[in-house]
């Protein structure tokens, strides 16, 4: 079987059409086209775990026949419930996201903060922030 990179998306635009992966080997950043993403609209978000083949594009490296796969972040099982609930918090005052969510939110948030972090440092900083996520009870699925 042959080697097959794996990363996330970091970046993508269905109104332009295109975007990044940020491989998890820490190399640098993939550019994708819609037109090589085997995934439906709705997964198309930022942190989405998938795989992939490099092909040589016009301008650079491009990922080509993009496919999902699992999250790799699963909760801690020692975690039974958000830290809001165990802080006496009512329902109404805490919100448990998906794991897409939280991770677009997060990119939108470092990207407007620092826009001249690496896609390196944005990936190291996303999945500290995740792990935190998953632990803390924030996240849930993929």
């Amino acid at each position: 079987m042959a080697w097959v990179p794996t990363g996330k998306i970091i970046r993508f635009s269905d109104s332009k059409g295109y975007g990044f992966i940020g491989p998890d080997d820490g190399s640098d950043d993939v550019f994708i086209h819609v037109a090589d993403v085997d995934l439906p609209v709705g997964e198309r978000s930022i942190g989405t775990r998938v795989s992939y083949e490099v092909v040589d594009g016009p301008k650079g490296l491009k990922a080509h026949r993009i496919r999902f796969e699992e999250p790799s972040f699963a909760p801690s099982a020692s975690v039974k419930t958000p830290v809001a609930a165990a802080e006496g918090l009512d329902e109404d005052d805490w919100e448990v996201i998906t794991v897409d969510a939280f991770m677009s939110e997060v990119t939108e948030v470092i990207m407007e903060v620092a826009p001249g972090l690496t896609g390196g440092q944005i990936k190291q900083i996303r999945e500290r922030l995740m792990k935190s996520a998953f632990t803390r009870g924030w996240v849930v699925g993929a």
